[in-house]
């Protein structure tokens, strides 16, 4: 009898942890992995995060440090090159199809997803026939909130970068934070993961010394919006429709 209840207790204390996977029931197949067909693209920083631009190069060179490669890289919207960035946007519409990747700071009453998240990241691809999603074009967004500025700096990051969500709680690429939760640096599996995408030496043996040759992505643009959450849900969209969500029970 105390064996059951040990275990019991344990199952319990474990189930309070778990996430829970879910698939939203539609006829738009959710793709299998996401990534940039070489390295990801720079990204401009808007007016209207200018004053957080320290912040936001601590969290690239999170990243980019421990794979001693410049995957993440930044622009100030001032900079040559970005004559037809778009400073500021009225819809996802509008910068999601700009042929510019961008960085924004953006406030409540015009935040453009739904209120309980704290940041999204848009990626505009096509998917190859290896069903990867090859990134086109990829936009951030970061609602102003009091929640920690870096820790939803360093997530989005990972999505621009082609990272899904992660089931570990420690993960920078766990689905939702919590007002108090500081999350300044990428775990181990967050770093092979994007080593595996792009065939680095972070704790996995390239396949090959060189790039290897990724398929292009085919047909129709897509847009794939994936939400941060703050209210333990997170929601990702292709083309307007909900493809998947994140519960933690």
């Amino acid at each position: 009898m105390k064996h059951i209840l040990t275990c019991c207790l344990i199952f319990l204390i474990s189930s309070c942890y778990k996430v829970e996977e879910k698939t939203t029931t539609s006829s738009v197949k959710s793709p299998d992995s996401y990534r940039w067909k070489s390295l990801p693209r720079p990204f401009y920083l808007s007016s209207t995060i200018i004053n957080e631009e320290n912040d936001i190069k601590h969290m690239i060179s999170a990243w980019n440090n421990p794979l001693k490669k410049p995957l993440c890289q930044a622009y100030l919207y001032t900079d040559p090159g970005s004559e037809g960035f778009k400073d500021s946007f009225t819809s996802i519409e509008e910068i999601s199809t700009d042929k510019y990747n961008g960085f924004y700071l953006v406030h409540n009453d015009d935040w453009p997803t739904s209120k309980e998240s704290l940041g999204v990241t848009i990626l505009m691809g096509r998917v190859n026939n290896h069903g990867e999603f090859i990134i086109e074009e990829a936009d951030i967004l970061i609602r102003d909130t009091n929640y920690d500025f870096k820790t939803v700096v360093i997530h989005e990051l990972g999505h621009y970068m082609g990272l899904q969500h992660r089931p570990e709680r420690e993960s920078v690429m766990f689905g939702s934070i919590t007002s108090d939760e500081k999350k300044h640096s990428p775990i181990a599996v967050d770093l092979k993961v994007l080593a595996r995408l792009y065939n680095l030496s972070y704790g996995v043996t390239p396949s090959s010394p060189k790039d290897l040759s990724v398929p292009e992505g085919k047909g129709q643009l897509q847009r794939v919006i994936i939400e941060l959450s703050a209210d333990m849900n997170c929601r990702h969209y292709l083309d307007g429709m909900e493809i998947h969500s994140h519960k933690i029970n």
